[in-house]
C-alpha cells in the first residue's frame, strides 16, 4: 500500500511540477544548479528508493485465433507490481494482473495473481511459485477458479507446471433440443416421448506443463521453442488430454510473439498467434539488458499460463 500511494503522488505531482519549471533555460532558482534530468520517476528517487532492480510495468497483448477452452481472439491490459525485493536483488515478490476482453460478445475476464522469485547463484537459476484468482464472462455463465503453478528459469532451459480449479458454479445448461425421434407414451393425461438434447457450458479443472530452451539470440532479440502436454476435465464432458508447442520471441525486453499449436480429443487443433508490449520492458529490469537475458534477469516477468478459464460448451 505504501509503494502504491507514492506511485499515485508520483503520477499526480511530478507532471504538474516538471510544467511549472520556466521556460528561460538561464533562469535559476536560488540556492539550486540548473540540471536536466532524464529517466522513469522512480529514479527521481536513487537507487536505493521505492523500488529496486525492477520496476512496475504495464502493457498490452492480444491473442488472435481459437486456443485450449476458448474461441475466438482475447485482448488482455496488464499490470505487474513488485512489493518486496531483496537488497541485492535475488529475491522478488509480486502483484500481476490483468483485464481480459473476449471477441466473441465481448465477455469480460479478469487474473489477480500473488507470486515470488528467487535466484539461486549456486544453479545460475531463478524458482518462483505464484497463485491467482480468475473470472470469466464465458457468454451464458460466469466462472471462477483458483490457479497456480511453479516455474524453474535459467539461461537457457525453463519449465514450469499450472494448476487451475474452478470454483462456485462450474456447469451451467444454456439451451435445450427436442426431436420426434423414439417411442411415446402417456403419462397420465399426457403424450410424451421423442428425444431431449440438453447443452451446457462447464469450467474444467485441470494442469498444462511445458519445457523448452533459447536456440537463437542476438543484439536485440531472443527465440525460445517450448513443449508440453494438458489434462482437462468437467463433469459431463470428455477428458481433454493433448499436447502443445509453442515458440517465442522476445524484441528488446519490450515486445513479445507467441506462435501456438495444440490438438485434442475435446477442443481439436487450435492454432494462436499472440503479440503483447511492455513499457518500460517485459522484466522491468532498471537499465538492464535487451537480449540474451540470464536467469537473474528476469524475477520481474509475467508467468507464463493460460490466461482464460477452460470452458467446455
Amino acid at each position: 500500500m505504501k509503494r502504491f500511494c507514492l506511485a499515485l503522488l508520483i503520477a499526480l505531482f511530478v507532471p504538474s511540477t516538471l510544467l511549472a519549471q520556466p521556460l528561460d533555460p538561464a533562469y535559476e532558482e536560488p540556492g539550486f544548479d540548473n540540471e536536466n534530468y532524464g529517466g522513469d520517476a522512480s529514479e527521481l528517487f536513487g537507487d536505493s528508493a521505492w523500488f529496486g532492480r525492477y520496476r512496475p510495468h504495464f502493457g498490452y497483448r492480444y491473442e488472435a485465433g481459437d486456443t485450449i477452452g476458448r474461441i475466438g481472439g482475447l485482448s488482455s491490459f496488464d499490470a505487474f507490481f513488485p512489493i518486496l525485493e531483496g537488497e541485492d536483488g535475488d529475491w522478488l515478490t509480486f502483484i500481476d494482473a490483468r483485464l481480459l476482453l473476449g471477441d466473441d460478445n465481448h465477455n469480460l475476464g479478469s487474473n489477480v495473481g500473488f507470486g515470488a522469485r528467487q535466484y539461486i547463484p549456486e544453479y545460475q537459476r531463478t524458482i518462483g511459485a505464484y497463485i491467482y484468482y480468475d473470472t470469466r464472462d464465458a457468454g451464458y455463465a460466469t466462472f471462477d477458479q483458483v490457479s497456480g503453478g511453479i516455474e524453474t528459469l535459467g539461461d537457457i532451459w525453463d519449465a514450469r507446471l499450472n494448476w487451475y480449479v474452478p470454483t462456485g458454479q462450474t456447469r451451467n445448461q444454456y439451451g435445450t433440443t427436442h426431436t420426434s425421434s423414439g417411442s411415446y407414451k402417456f403419462v397420465g393425461h399426457h403424450l410424451t416421448g421423442g428425444t431431449f438434447t440438453r447443452y451446457y457450458q462447464a469450467a474444467m479443472k485441470g494442469l498444462d506443463m511445458e519445457a523448452g530452451a533459447k536456440f537463437y539470440t542476438n543484439d536485440y532479440m531472443d527465440l525460445r521453442a517450448f513443449a508440453g502436454w494438458y489434462h482437462f476435465q468437467a463433469q459431463g464432458s470428455k477428458q481433454a488430454w493433448g499436447w502443445k508447442s509453442r515458440i517465442e520471441s522476445r524484441i528488446s525486453d519490450m515486445v513479445s510473439l507467441n506462435l501456438s499449436v495444440q490438438n485434442d480429443r475435446v477442443f481439436d487443433t487450435t492454432v494462436n498467434f499472440a503479440v503483447g508490449i511492455q513499457w518500460p520492458s517485459i522484466t522491468g529490469l532498471r537499465g538492464g539488458p535487451r537480449s540474451d537475458l540470464k536467469a537473474r534477469d528476469r524475477l520481474g516477468e509475467s508467468p507464463e499460463r493460460l490466461r482464460s478459464i477452460v470452458v467446455a460448451n
